[in-house]
């Protein structure tokens, strides 16, 4: 399955990484129009899938991240301090969302999901 994931991604995972942290932005800034059925924190949920996404893409994206577990750090550090920027956006430039800083935290642990799924799937590299 590694090799079929190399072959199909060599060299352009990048734009995947660039276009999954383009719509993360998107998403968290545009208004939404409320749920239908309303969970408590769901959110969350949400945020999390979203960032281990994010931190699995660039992860990929990286070739010395494969190899190099302080690069993968250095990724994981710079996926929450752009979770934090979005936070902070959405205080300050728009009217219809608020920061939380449960949502980052929801940030990090999908970020840490995704340094666990990589050690999972790759480990035998």
């Amino acid at each position: 399955m590694l090799k079929l994931i190399q072959t199909l991604y060599k060299d352009r995972f990048i734009y995947v990484a660039i276009a999954v942290t383009c719509l993360i932005a998107f998403l968290s800034l545009i208004q939404l129009g409320k749920a239908p059925i309303s969970v408590s924190h769901a959110d969350k949920f949400q945020h999390a899938i979203a960032y281990c996404t994010l931190g699995f893409t660039w992860i990929l994206a990286i070739k010395k991240a494969h190899q190099n577990l302080k690069v993968r750090y250095l990724i994981a550090i710079a996926c929450v301090i752009y979770g934090i920027l979005i936070e902070v956006l959405q205080e300050t430039t728009t009217s219809y969302r608020t920061a939380s800083v449960l949502d980052v935290v929801a940030n990090v642990v999908g970020i840490c999901i995704a340094l666990l799924l990589f050690k999972l799937i790759f480990k035998k590299n």
